[in-house]
């Protein structure tokens, strides 16, 4: 199980990287472009974007992520909460890119899996941060007697 749950994370945060870094620099290509400029040269910005940025938001993660698999103090199994963040976010992916791909959006295999595995991960760590604080045992909780 651990080893499936090490795939996933590896996989699900490199693709993350790969669309916040592509979709941050087209973005960023957005706001700077000024009103009645050539059409050109968002759409350019973008793919620079995506020869770039999206490639070292990539590296980046993948990097970030081995690394803290690598020196993570605990290996527990994955809670049902984030199982079910990942599920959730697994089908709103699949749903949004279903309302793109009906409306001219992501119709290329490749920014479908990589939006899809993003948001299973954003799932996840939504999954991970609603998960009830563990509360203190009653031995922590016992007055000291002196």
């Amino acid at each position: 199980m651990r080893i499936l749950q090490n795939v996933l994370l590896v996989v699900g945060v490199a693709s993350l990287g790969t669309v916040v870094g592509f979709l941050g620099i087209a973005f960023l290509i957005s706001l700077i472009q000024a009103p009645g400029g050539e059409p050109w040269t968002r759409g350019f910005g973008q793919y620079i974007g995506g020869l770039i940025f999206a490639p070292l938001g990539t590296l980046a993660s993948l990097i970030g992520s081995i690394g803290w698999l690598r020196f993570r103090p605990d290996h527990r199994t994955w809670s049902p909460g984030i199982w079910t963040g990942v599920v959730l976010g697994l089908v709103a992916g699949w749903a949004a890119v279903n309302y793109w791909d009906q409306h001219g959006g992501l119709d290329h295999w490749i920014w479908t899996t990589l939006f899809v595995s993003a948001t299973s991960t954003i799932g996840g760590m939504i999954g991970r941060a609603t998960l009830p604080i563990p509360s203190p045992t009653k031995k922590a909780m016992k007055p000291k007697v002196r």
